[in-house]
């Protein structure tokens, strides 16, 4: 079971893979290793912002959890669908 939170687009899954942050990472070069593109670091940020105030700082020896992608392309379906009910 996958605890998870989906909030204005945004998930927060409290069971997420974790990954030890190394020297000089980022969220996006994170995002390129873990999903292959650097376009989800958002997600990542969002999932961790207990711990990363500001996505742009993010300190090595920390242990971070990603969302498996297959959460995010569900949510963004689910964004999506709200997003066209609204139109």
């Amino acid at each position: 079971k996958n605890s998870q939170q989906i909030k204005k687009g945004w998930i927060h899954s409290l069971n997420a893979l974790p990954y030890l942050v190394k020297n000089g990472d980022n969220l996006g070069g994170i995002s390129k290793e873990v999903y292959d593109t650097s376009k989800y670091w958002s997600y990542i940020w969002q999932n961790n912002s207990e711990l990363i105030k500001d996505p742009n700082i993010i300190y090595a020896g920390f242990t971070i959890y990603y969302p498996e992608k297959k959460l995010i392309e569900e949510s963004k379906r689910k964004l999506s669908k709200k997003l066209s009910y609204q139109l």
